[in-house]
């Protein structure tokens, strides 16, 4: 999928890097296992490319939920990490 430029979409507690926000639900329905009908009304939020996210990763700069806490604009993590779950703030 090439739609578009990559971006950080909030749903919930949890952020996912997709081109839209059809995507970035399909991203999450792929993560999580839930179904998109299931949360009828509810968005994902579009963050600002400059918005600041902080994210515990490892040793090994991988996404973790310990260790380093590392601070990006979400266009950058969206550029770093690719399409996918990004993180969430509740595991």
């Amino acid at each position: 999928m090439t739609v578009g430029a990559l971006r950080v979409f909030e749903i919930g507690p949890d952020k996912v890097v997709a081109h839209d926000e059809a995507d970035a639900w399909a991203v999450w329905c792929a993560h999580t296992g839930e179904s998109r009908d299931d949360y009828e009304g509810e968005e994902a939020r579009e963050l600002p490319g400059d918005e600041p996210i902080r994210i515990l990763v490892d040793e090994k700069g991988r996404i973790s939920d310990s260790g380093a806490l590392v601070i990006m604009r979400a266009e950058k993590w969206a550029a770093q990490e690719g399409r996918g779950f990004l993180c969430s703030s509740e595991y």
